[in-house]
């Protein structure tokens, strides 16, 4: 198998965000599955997985289903930095942001469906439509936001129907014209 140009030197890691803090038996196995992964390429390291690993720093200890579980975030993370880690990667906020902690990327992609109202999610990021395209070269990499022309920035607030547990947030909020 022949890699996408810019992408030699690099390892991409995908990891289950649900799986880390289950203490199960998929848990178990994606930690032992994860320490093959690091163990086997001394290459820059990019890591993706649907949930932020944290919200600002590695020793956070607030328990949110936003992110990685508090449980499973600092191993994770000092895990991971015992390569050259070069970006996170991840999703599932709905928002899109990009900081740099301890020299590693954190970067949050937006959602492609819909923005999530603020009563029913703190922002932490920039509430947009669209996506994030990266792009490896041998020695760096490049995140850009991309909101391809026509896009409708949908408002999850204007669909609750599609998922009754917030409809249920919802019901005590005020009425939104």
């Amino acid at each position: 198998m022949r890699s996408p140009p810019g992408a030699s030197g690099w390892q991409l890691v995908g990891l289950n965000a649900q799986l880390f803090g289950a203490g199960d038996a998929e848990d178990r196995g994606q930690w032992a599955w994860l320490e093959t992964a690091l163990a086997a390429s001394d290459a820059r390291l990019g890591v993706m997985l649907h949930k932020p690993i944290f919200r600002d720093a590695p020793d956070e200890t607030t328990q949110h289903r936003r992110y990685v579980a508090a449980s499973a975030r600092a191993q994770l993370w000092r895990a991971l930095r015992t390569r050259d880690l070069r970006f996170i990667a991840s999703g599932h906020t709905h928002q899109l942001r990009q900081a740099q902690v301890d020299g590693t990327e954190l970067v949050w992609a937006p959602s492609a469906a819909y923005r999530i109202p603020d009563d029913l999610q703190e922002p932490v990021g920039v509430k947009v439509v669209g996506a994030m395209t990266l792009e490896l070269a041998p020695h760096g990499h490049r995140f850009a936001f991309v909101q391809p022309p026509g896009v409708v920035e949908h408002d999850l607030g204007d669909h609750l129907d599609v998922y009754p547990e917030l409809k249920a947030m919802a019901a005590g909020r005020p009425h939104r014209p």
